[in-house]
């Protein structure tokens, strides 16, 4: 009798072995130790943005305009460096008298020498602001002009170190 009871004492302890085994394996398979991670990584990118227009607003051949501050944005994903330009060269007598300098006490550069360097934004699909100044100096200035005159600049980018 007593070897009939050891016998089902152990069954008893085997099933409840096995049982408290499958609440172990049942709990495991409702959290998991593996996670899937996902990235979109991008490749470098260019792309920036300026304001649509500036006014120097009254200015006279023999003058200087006042330093006009504006802002180049940096949205891509690479450090950049923008030079601006003339777009039309027929206004480029008047206007090749643009400057721009990157803080207020830097020297004046003429458009087309001028390179504004912007480093990536810290986090992918946010911006760098960086600012600027440009100034109309038409104290050299001998032709004759009067009235609303306007002219595009192109803003062009390239990656930089």
């Amino acid at each position: 009798m007593r070897k009939y009871f050891l016998i089902i004492s152990a069954l008893v302890l085997t099933v409840a072995l096995m049982g408290f085994s499958s609440a172990l394996n049942y709990n495991d398979s409702q959290s998991s130790t593996n996670m899937i991670v996902k990235a979109n990584v991008l490749g470098p990118t260019i792309s920036i943005s300026v304001p649509d227009n500036l006014d120097f607003g009254n200015i006279a051949p023999g003058y200087i305009s006042s330093l006009q501050n504006f802002s180049v944005t940096n949205s891509g994903t690479t450090n950049i460096e923008v030079t601006p330009q003339l777009e039309n060269k027929s206004s480029a007598n008047l206007f090749s008298n643009l400057f721009f300098k990157r803080i207020q006490s830097d020297n004046l550069t003429k458009i087309g020498l001028f390179n504004l360097k912007i480093d990536k934004p810290s986090v992918a699909g946010s911006e760098k602001i960086q600012n600027a100044y440009m100034q109309l100096d038409l104290t050299n200035y001998a032709g004759d002009i009067s009235g609303n005159v306007n002219t595009t600049i192109i803003f062009t980018a390239v990656p930089s170190s």
